[in-house]
């Protein structure tokens, strides 16, 4: 099964990109994955996956997961909101 802890982080993520007065796709063009890791709860190796996701429209790392909810959930979370934000 995934890590409960990464499921925890990827979770935190979606909430602090959802949180975000204003889309996480322009924090990234304007201050790549530093302006990124500034964010409450987005380390270097989140920072990285999101900005994949941003740019990109998907998470290489997880596709596939679903075995279990609380993957599905911790991907389409993090999925939804960051594109919605990328809009």
């Amino acid at each position: 099964g995934e890590n409960p802890d990464r499921v925890r982080a990827y979770r935190v993520a979606a909430e602090t990109v959802r949180a975000l007065p204003r889309p996480a796709a322009d924090l990234l063009a304007e201050g790549g994955r530093r302006a990124l890791m500034d964010l409450p709860g987005i380390g270097d190796r989140l920072s990285v996956t999101l900005a994949g996701l941003l740019l990109t429209g998907h998470i290489p790392q997880l596709e596939g997961l679903g075995e279990r909810p609380e993957d599905v959930l911790a991907t389409v979370e993090v999925r939804f909101r960051a594109l919605d934000d990328a809009e």
